[in-house]
């Protein structure tokens, strides 16, 4: 029995990892962070074309209908190659949509997202810790509070915001009430902001499930963060392989000394684990398995803690230039240092799967 990929599967990573090769380049990422709208773009535009932004829209409503694994498969990519672009609010918001709201405005939303008129940040850190008395409430169909760490692309239209009896809000950018102040992170690939509101008005989802359809949510964006988190640590494994083959010391190369040897093996030892665990997470969620809330905390705990060794090691391997803004590999490190505390660092994931499990209070 094969337990990898599909067919299917396999070619659509390998589609967006060759667009992304050539539209996601260091050189180019570093060109859209300077400011250069047209490569941006570039990027955005062809990664809808390949079905970034429709993989979670049903198929009746024109998207490709697929799951969570296949969401979890694009990031992966996005993480690989350190793309300046979050498509994880609009998938999300796809995935509320799929599992509620009346059949009309489905396909509203849904209309406007398969014709890129609509792009979504979301809002899920004070549903999931209430930090610096972050918390969202709703009355009389309008919300009040504030969320830290909400994914904001620059195009973004729209956000997806909980409140805290688990209803799910959907609010415009340009709301009155609505306040969005830059927060700035290492990570300077993906945008964050801090959502202030006051009074918004916005859109609730009709739902039957209430506060477990926020908690799966949840647990789908820590799945793709994982896939995300795993994909930056494959590149710089590859990288850290790549240059011990080529920097010479004494007139041999670097991977022949059995340090660097060791630290390149245990790199791919620690992490090759860590892909089949992330499928086994997406797929729990896409049979909506008892355990699957359980298993993505497992899953982004364990692949946070190992890519941040990788990112280390990654960095150690390459010697003081590893250090330098000119070789580009503090992208990846960066990248993974936020991934591994949004929406839950490992210590919290973890005394999460035991409360879920009935091992702590």
């Amino acid at each position: 029995m094969d337990f990898g990929l599909s067919h299917e599967q396999r070619a659509l990573q390998d589609t967006v990892a060759d667009f992304l090769r050539d539209f996601s380049s260091v050189a180019a990422v570093r060109r859209i962070l300077g400011g250069d709208v047209e490569s941006a773009k570039a990027l955005g535009n062809g990664l809808a074309r390949l079905g970034a932004s429709a993989i979670a829209v049903p198929a009746e409503h024109g998207g490709l209908g697929l799951g969570v694994l296949d969401a979890a498969l694009l990031s992966e990519m996005t993480g690989r190659f350190v793309a300046p672009v979050d498509p994880m609010g609009t998938t999300l918001t796809a995935f509320a949509l799929r599992r509620a709201g009346s059949e009309s405005r489905k396909s509203a939303w849904f209309e406007g997202i398969m014709k890129g008129e609509l792009d979504f940040g979301v809002a899920l850190a004070h549903a999931i810790s209430d930090r610096e008395g972050q918390s969202v409430t709703s009355d009389g169909g309008r919300l009040r509070g504030r969320s830290l760490f909400v994914t904001c692309p620059p195009a973004a239209t729209h956000f997806l915001v909980p409140d805290d009896q688990g209803a799910l809000w959907i609010i415009a950018r340009d709301s009155a009430g609505l306040a969005l102040r830059p927060l700035a992170t290492i990570d300077r690939t993906r945008r964050f902001c801090v959502l202030e509101l006051e009074g918004v008005e916005g859109e609730r989802l009709a739902m039957a499930r209430g506060q477990d359809l926020v908690d799966e949510l949840i647990a789908i964006a820590r799945v793709l963060v994982a896939a995300d988190a795993l994909g930056a640590a494959q590149r710089m494994v590859e990288m850290a392989v790549a240059y011990a083959h080529e920097r010479r010391q004494f007139g041999v190369p670097i991977g022949s000394f059995q340090a660097v040897k060791h630290m390149c093996a245990e790199m791919a030892a620690e992490l090759e684990p860590c892909r089949a665990l992330m499928w086994y997470a997406a797929q729990s969620l896409d049979r909506q398995a008892p355990d699957a809330l359980v298993t993505a905390c497992h899953a982004k705990g364990r692949i946070s803690d190992v890519a941040r060794f990788v990112a280390r090691t990654a960095t150690e391997v390459h010697g003081g230039i590893g250090f330098t803004e000119e070789l580009g590999l503090h992208l990846w490190f960066k990248r993974i240092g936020v991934d591994r505390q949004l929406w839950g660092g490992p210590e919290s994931l973890r005394a999460e799967a035991a409360r879920r499990q009935g091992w702590a209070n």
